[in-house]
């Protein structure tokens, strides 16, 4: 691998999240994040050939900051 190379598969996965790390993020398991994948709340990227569930960084960043500004919390929701 080049130089380039390298920075730039850092860079995509600093923009991609696993489902445990959006997990960590939101304070929730696992489990919940998949509550909320078939529910629409969170959206994966689908990369062809990657069997990977990924998530947007800047997506869960905006659901945290959406939870944050209007007191809602979807982890609740989600585990009913």
């Amino acid at each position: 691998m080049t130089r380039r190379n390298v920075s730039q598969t850092a860079a995509a996965d600093a923009l991609l999240l696993t489902r445990p790390q959006v997990a960590r993020m939101l304070g929730i398991s696992t489990v919940t994040v998949d509550r909320m994948r078939k529910r629409g709340t969170l959206r994966p990227v689908e990369l062809f050939g990657l069997s990977s569930v990924l998530f947007r960084r800047a997506d869960v960043e905006s659901l945290v900051a959406g939870l944050t500004l209007s007191g809602q919390d979807d982890r609740d929701e989600a585990t009913r």
